[in-house]
Order: structure tokens, then C-alpha cells, then sequence
């Protein structure tokens, strides 16, 4: 039998998976009190307002294109479906 704590071990692997996969195929901007470093370990580019990541996002995708601002972001992951 499955220990509680075990579960929540597997499903902060999974979770992490999730992250990674994501960080490596998007660009994660990261407005906070940070250290630039701190935020660059975590594979996530620091940034100073939030309009300088939307212009960040703009100038890589296009003006057009369609982008997410999210205030709590360690809360929330999201996924495209294709």
C-alpha cells in the first residue's frame, strides 16, 4: 500500500516533468524580487515589468501574436492542445 507522502513524491516528479518540458519549449518570463541569477537557474528569464515581457513576447512572436499573462504564474501551468 501507497504511503500518502509517496503519492505526493510521485505527483511533485510528474509535476516537475511538466515544468521542464515546458521550459524548454517556451519562453517562461518572470517578474519578481528575485535575484536575475536565482530566476536564471530555474531556467526562466528574468525580467523588470511586465511590459517589458510583452514586448519581449511580441519582438519573438509577432505583433500578432496571442500571449498569457499569469499574476500567481507558480500556481498555474497551462497546456496548448494541438
Amino acid at each position: 500500500m501507497m504511503k500518502p507522502q509517496d503519492s505526493c513524491d510521485r505527483n511533485h516528479q510528474e509535476g516537475d516533468k511538466l515544468v521542464s518540458h515546458s521550459q524548454c519549449k517556451n519562453n517562461i518570463y518572470l517578474v519578481s524580487r528575485l535575484n536575475d541569477n536565482v530566476v536564471k537557474d530555474m531556467m526562466i528569464t528574468p525580467i523588470h515589468t511586465v511590459e517589458e515581457g510583452l514586448q519581449r513576447a511580441f519582438e519573438a512572436l509577432g505583433k500578432d501574436a496571442q500571449v498569457a499573462a499569469i499574476p500567481e504564474g507558480p500556481l498555474v501551468l497551462s497546456l496548448l492542445k494541438h
